[in-house]
């Protein structure tokens, strides 16, 4: 057998689910941590409880692990952006987290609970409070054992601003020795370790999370410290608060919230999620993160999604809230696992007014006079690039910004002339790079209603995560929606010769650093 097949055998062994009828293995769910490191970095750090439902992968439900094993834990910490494959007789094993896969055919995703690595499956792993899960990419060596094995840290639980920590590298069956060299940081500056793991560290005024990494091993987990004490001491939560947004307050369309941002005081190694819910004309949708995209509301109320992981967190929608009444949610947890009640923030989006609905028939509306419109008036012709994720330039075509329909999911929409959306479509039907879009409102036959429409593909590259389709203008990032009939900057349509670039943005929260 080639140390290929044998090493890919062993991956599959090391993170997979045996046969066992899923009934007699299911346990009680159970609040446990899930760490995921990737090759580049840290993909999930986070606290879940598990529950009761099944998890298939593979769309068999002969196939399914009980919600409360490993997998479970693994399906919700990633909002089930994870993929294997099924072996017989073998079960589940690990292809991708987050769209990370081995970059070797001998290396694999493997499971350890509790600093040893688990003689069980993803699904064959019932866990219970308090487990600790980890999955990394294990670096395959010569004897199969990987040749990365995670770091640990060891701290005194004496009070002491400046605690001596030892560094470990843990072996499969849970026995440590000294990892000499590693780097320890989080303090108030990074300290490396001696021949024994030990390294000094001097922590910083009031919380530090200590990390321990070295080339070659898995970073070790999290350590906080919080008064001179490193451990599990703080009780803490963080404090939170939300920006721009009162509670009861009512938005004009064209200043309708895009970015949710906030401050979590305290959240020192955390995350921040938001849940978002929508109620329109006697309907309720829920944002999805994982879609970026509304669905109808589901039986248990709108799904948490992660934010962020800083203090003072923000979070990008692809466009301006469509009318209607919200329902905003935040919660926090810091590095601690200590979890701040949640904040709940109401507001509303009002109606657009008479001039935006005359748009629909080609009106324009008159910048700075409120429900005064004019005649249609013909669409101006713009200069427009389309600039690749690479950086290379996909179009470069001066157009008419005409007023037009797309098709969205299986309606037709209408899109309102002089618009940036408007340009790129001309683009698109000049034979330019295909583009899809998706309705974050309640798009239809009136121009005035495509304030929700996003683009989520620009030549097969779709949004992912934060990173997505923008458009500026004249050198300014858009602040409306790429469809709006306020215009770009909820100031009016586009004029003639306004140059419009749409780019990808690789981060939601400074695309205006990235045009192009």
């Amino acid at each position: 057998m080639s140390r290929t097949i044998l090493g890919s055998l062993i991956g599959a062994l090391a993170v997979t689910a045996l046969a066992a009828p899923l009934a007699d293995a299911a346990g009680r769910p159970a609040d446990v941590t899930v760490r995921v490191e990737g090759p580049r970095g840290t993909l999930v750090d986070t606290p879940v409880t598990t529950t009761t439902a099944a998890v298939v992968k593979d769309g068999d439900r002969a196939h399914a692990c009980s919600g409360t094993s490993a997998a479970g834990a693994l399906e919700q910490a990633t909002e089930g952006e994870w993929t294997a494959s099924y072996f017989r007789g073998l079960g589940y094993a690990v292809d991708a987290i987050d769209g990370v896969r081995p970059a070797s055919a001998n290396d694999y995703w493997t499971l350890w609970v509790n600093d040893r690595s688990s003689l069980t499956g993803l699904c064959d792993t019932e866990l219970q409070d308090g487990d600790e899960l980890l999955l990394f990419v294990c670096t395959s060596g010569p004897d199969f054992n990987c040749t990365n094995a995670p770091l640990g840290l060891v701290a005194p639980r004496t009070r002491n601003a400046r605690p001596t920590v030892q560094v470990i590298s843990f072996g499969p069956d849970g026995r440590t020795t000294p990892a000499a060299g590693a780097t320890v940081s989080g303090g108030a500056a990074p300290v490396r370790a001696d021949a024994q793991g030990n390294a000094r560290v001097t922590l910083k005024r009031g919380e530090s999370t200590l990390r321990a990494t070295r080339t070659g091993s898995t970073p070790s987990a999290r350590l906080f410290c919080a008064d001179g004490r490193c451990g599990s001491s703080d009780r803490t939560p963080p404090l939170l608060s939300v920006r721009g947004i009162s509670d009861g307050q009512t938005f004009a369309p064209a200043r309708a919230p895009r970015a949710l941002r906030g401050v979590a005081r305290g959240l020192d190694g955390g995350i921040v999620e938001l849940r978002l819910a929508r109620r329109h004309d006697g309907r309720c949708t829920a944002y999805v993160g994982r879609i970026e995209d509304f669905v109808r509301c589901p039986r248990r109320g709108a799904p948490w999604f992660q934010a962020a992981d800083r203090e003072r967190w923000s979070y990008l929608l692809p466009a301006r809230l469509a009318p209607g009444r919200y329902t905003l949610g935040v919660i926090a947890a810091d590095g601690a696992g200590n979890s701040a009640k949640p904040l709940v923030v109401r507001f509303t989006v009002a109606e657009r007014a008479a001039a935006s609905a005359a748009v629909a028939s080609g009106a324009h509306a008159v910048p700075g006079t409120p429900g005064a419109v004019v005649h249609a008036a013909a669409a101006p012709r713009v200069p427009v690039r389309v600039v690749g994720a690479s950086g290379s330039t996909l179009a470069r075509r001066t157009v008419a910004a005409s007023a037009t329909t797309a098709g969205v999911g299986r309606k037709r929409c209408a899109v309102a002339g002089g618009t940036p959306l408007a340009a790129l479509l001309a683009v698109a039907h000049g034979g330019g790079p295909s583009v899809k879009l998706a309705d974050f409102g309640s798009c239809g036959r009136r121009a005035a209603d495509g304030s929700g429409l996003y683009v989520t593909s620009i030549a097969g590259k779709r949004a992912a995560g934060q990173a997505g389709w923008v458009y500026a203008v004249g050198g300014r990032l858009g602040s409306a929606g790429a469809a709006d009939p306020s215009g770009p900057f909820g100031s009016g349509l586009l004029k003639g010769g306004q140059s419009v670039v749409w780019f990808w943005c690789k981060r939601a929260n400074a695309c205006e650093k990235e045009i192009p």
